[in-house]
């Protein structure tokens, strides 16, 4: 299960994302 040790990987780059998308887009960060 390959899948499974990447999880976390996956998980730290959609936090950066969304942090990302919160520097720019505050109102889309509040949905």
């Amino acid at each position: 299960m390959k899948s499974l040790m990447g999880c976390k990987e996956v998980s730290d780059m959609v936090f950066a994302y969304y942090n990302f998308v919160q520097l720019f887009n505050p109102s889309e960060a509040r949905k």
